[in-house]
């Protein structure tokens, strides 16, 4: 089963892919990984930096296969049961729009709109 879900979101993927995508690493794609993913993936973090855009297009092939698997981020919580309080998971539009960037080439975009890098995250103050 879990075997057919991952084909029919490589399909979906495969699909909505088109190589004019407007996708970029600055508009949309470096938000998005400060939001979910800078947590662990920044410089002496937890995991491999992901903050730049250099950093994450050497391993966009990689990002995407692991966002399709639903492997990254983790959230080891049960889903079904009702609102998670900080659940870091990626919603399938997301998903998406990751995978679209990365078959399109995982380009930078617009240098000057300032979002080349993602800021790095604060640690919530307990």
């Amino acid at each position: 089963m879990r075997s057919l879900t991952l084909l029919l979101l490589v399909s979906t993927a495969a699909a909505a892919h088109d190589r004019t995508s407007a996708v970029t690493w600055s508009r949309e794609i470096s938000r998005l990984v400060n939001r979910h993913c800078a947590a662990c993936h920044q410089d002496g973090g937890k995991a491999f930096p992901l903050t730049t855009f250099q950093q994450a297009h050497d391993r966009a092939a990689a990002i995407s296969k692991t966002v399709l698997a639903r492997r990254m981020p983790p959230f080891g919580a049960v889903k079904g049961f009702g609102d998670l309080k900080d659940d870091s998971s990626l919603t399938q539009e997301q998903i998406e729009l990751l995978v679209k960037w990365v078959q399109a080439g995982a380009m930078e975009g617009d240098v000057a709109s300032g979002a080349q890098q993602a800021p790095p995250v604060q640690e919530p103050v307990a």
